[in-house]
C-alpha cells in the first residue's frame, strides 16, 4: 500500500455529477487500495465533507487561482507549459511550497495529478508522478477549426490557432514532466503524443465508468414512444455546435414534421435556444434534478456530434438507462460499440434522421439495441474493473520508483 498524494482542482463532492464523476470515482478507486491524500482548489468549508465516502483520508483546500493581479507578460508567451509560473509567480510559489510541506507531512510515496492546469505544483517535487490527462485540448481545438473554420471571423480564428501551440507547447511539456500520463480514449492518446518525444508506452487510456445512479433506473416504458432526447451543458461549446447542427439540419426539415417530439435537457442555453422553442414540438427542461429518470421516458437519445473529444458520459449513461442511441461517429470513436448492435449511426443529416425514425417505429430493434448497450457498459465500463487497471497503473509506476532509487 502506497501513500498517494491527489491533486484536483475542485473538491468531488458528487461522484455520479458530470463534473465530478471522473475525479470523484478515481479518487473513490485509489482510496480502496491506497493511504489516498487529497489537496484541491477551493474553500476549507468543504474539506473532509465526502473524505470517507470518495476513499481519502485527509483533504485540504489551497487558494484557487487569482483572477486578478496576474503579470502582463502571460500575454507574450508561445506556451503554456510555464502559464502559473509567467502569470501568478507568487501564487505558484506558495502553492508549490504548501504542497512540498503536505509531501513530508503526510510522507507521501507518489502523486497522481486530476488537474493539468496545476500541474506546476509538483513541478520541483523528486517522486514518481502520474497525470490524468483527461481530454486531450488540441484535438477539440483541431476539431472545432476543421468544422466550424468558415463561421469564424479572422481574429477568433488566429485566437483559436494561437491557442492550439501554447496548449501543444503544453501537452508535449507534461508529457515528458510526468512519469506516466493517462487519458480517456485513444484519439486523445493519439493526439496527446503526437510530437510529444516521449515513448507511446509512457501514456494509456483509463476510460470513464458510467454514473452508479444511472445504473439504478428500471426499464419501464411501454408501447410505442415518439421522442428523442439530448442532454448536457448547453454553455460547452460542443454540446450547443451538436444542439444546434441536430435541430437545423436533421429535426426541422425530417423530424417535426412526422410529430417527433424533441427534448432538451441542461443549464447554460444561450438566446440561441429562443428560435427552438418556435417550433412546437421542441419541449425545452433546462436543468433536471432527476436526470436519469427523466432521459429514460423517451425513445432515442441523439448524440449528434460534429466536434468535440474525449468520451461521451451521456453515451454511456443513455446506454445504462435502457435509452437507444442513435450518434454520428465522432460522437462515439471512444467507446467500443457496434453500429447496429448497440447503437445506430448517423454521419450526414438524411441518414440520422432515418434512424432515428427507424429506431422509433421499430420496436424489436430499439428492444434488441438497448439490451446489448446495457451489457456493453455492465462488462466494459463499470467503475471498480476501470479503477483497478488505473490503480494497477500506480502501483508499477511506484514499484518502479523504488527499484531505480534502490538498485539490487
Amino acid at each position: 500500500m502506497a501513500r498517494v498524494l491527489i491533486l484536483s482542482r475542485f473538491y468531488p463532492a458528487d461522484i455520479d455529477s458530470g463534473e465530478y464523476i471522473r475525479v470523484g470515482n478515481l479518487c473513490k478507486q485509489l482510496g480502496r487500495h491506497h493511504e489516498c491524500y487529497l489537496v484541491y482548489l477551493g474553500t476549507s468549508d468543504e474539506s473532509g465533507t465526502y473524505d470517507r465516502e470518495i476513499g481519502i483520508e485527509k483533504s485540504i483546500a489551497i487558494p484557487d487561482i487569482p483572477d486578478d493581479g496576474r503579470s502582463f507578460f502571460r500575454h507574450f508567451r508561445f506556451g503554456d507549459s510555464r502559464f502559473l509560473r509567467r502569470s501568478v509567480p507568487n501564487y505558484l510559489n506558495a502553492a508549490q511550497n504548501t504542497v512540498s510541506q503536505l509531501c513530508l507531512e503526510w510522507k507521501i510515496d507518489i502523486i497522481v495529478c486530476l488537474a493539468p492546469n496545476i500541474s506546476e505544483f509538483v513541478d520541483a517535487i523528486n517522486l514518481p508522478k502520474v497525470l490524468d490527462f483527461c481530454d486531450c485540448v488540441t484535438l477539440a481545438i483541431k476539431r472545432m477549426l476543421s468544422n466550424r473554420q468558415s463561421s469564424f471571423s479572422i481574429r477568433e480564428r488566429v485566437n483559436l490557432k494561437l491557442r492550439l501551440i501554447r496548449y501543444k507547447d503544453k501537452e508535449r511539456a507534461l508529457l515528458k514532466q510526468f512519469d506516466h500520463t493517462t487519458t480517456i480514449s485513444d484519439p486523445d492518446r493519439h493526439s496527446l503524443l503526437q510530437g510529444a518525444g516521449v515513448p507511446s508506452c509512457k501514456v494509456s487510456v483509463i476510460a470513464n465508468g458510467v454514473a452508479h445512479r444511472a445504473l439504478m433506473v428500471p426499464y419501464t416504458k411501454t408501447g410505442q414512444i415518439r421522442s428523442v432526447v439530448f442532454w448536457g451543458n448547453l454553455d460547452f461549446a460542443p454540446n450547443w455546435t451538436a444542439l444546434e447542427y441536430f435541430y437545423e439540419n436533421i429535426y426541422v426539415p425530417y423530424l417535426a414534421e412526422e410529430g417527433i417530439e424533441f427534448h432538451i435537457i441542461g443549464r447554460g442555453a444561450g438566446s440561441g435556444i429562443e428560435k427552438m422553442l418556435l417550433s412546437p414540438g421542441v419541449v425545452i427542461h433546462g436543468y433536471v434534478e432527476q436526470l436519469y429518470q427523466e432521459i429514460g421516458r423517451h425513445g432515442v437519445m441523439v448524440n449528434p456530434m460534429v466536434e468535440g473529444g474525449g468520451l461521451k458520459n451521456k453515451v454511456l449513461e443513455a446506454f445504462a438507462c435502457h435509452v437507444p442511441v442513435v450518434s454520428t461517429s465522432l460522437g462515439i470513436d471512444s467507446i467500443d460499440a457496434e453500429p447496429g448492435k448497440h447503437f445506430l449511426r448517423g454521419d450526414s443529416p438524411l441518414e440520422f434522421a432515418k434512424a432515428v425514425k427507424r429506431v422509433l417505429s421499430d420496436q424489436e430493434l430499439a428492444t434488441r439495441m438497448r439490451l446489448a448497450a446495457r451489457q456493453l457498459v455492465e462488462q466494459e465500463f463499470m467503475w471498480d474493473g476501470i479503477g483497478d487497471q488505473f490503480c494497477d497503473l500506480v502501483d508499477q509506476i511506484a514499484v518502479a520508483s523504488i527499484q531505480e532509487a534502490n538498485p539490487a
